[in-house]
């Protein structure tokens, strides 16, 4: 497995100044603002030096969509709504 430590940069929400911050395992290196919607990610705060202010960030392991779609090949007419999709997430 590939070590996933390297250091990513964001910016506080507040100030803006620059910061570092490293995923906290090799698992969970997708990084967000708001947490998964599989409630399997973890929140990190990072406190800015600059106005002290708690910057959150939710790291999140990456989740394959996997989606299907299926139409009526009798009423095709090359429209989105012709078609019915399906997704699932891993």
């Amino acid at each position: 497995m590939v070590k996933n430590n390297q250091a990513r940069d964001f910016a506080c929400l507040n100030c803006g100044t620059p910061y570092k911050a490293y995923p906290p395992d090799d698992y969970h290196n997708e990084a967000s603002l708001k947490p998964c919607s599989e409630g399997d990610s973890i929140e990190v705060g990072y406190e800015c030096e600059h106005c002290n202010n708690r910057n959150k960030i939710h790291w999140d392991i990456h989740h394959v969509v996997i989606a299907t779609a299926s139409y009526n090949s009798d009423t095709m007419r090359n429209r989105y709504d012709d078609f019915d999709f399906h997704g699932t997430i891993f």
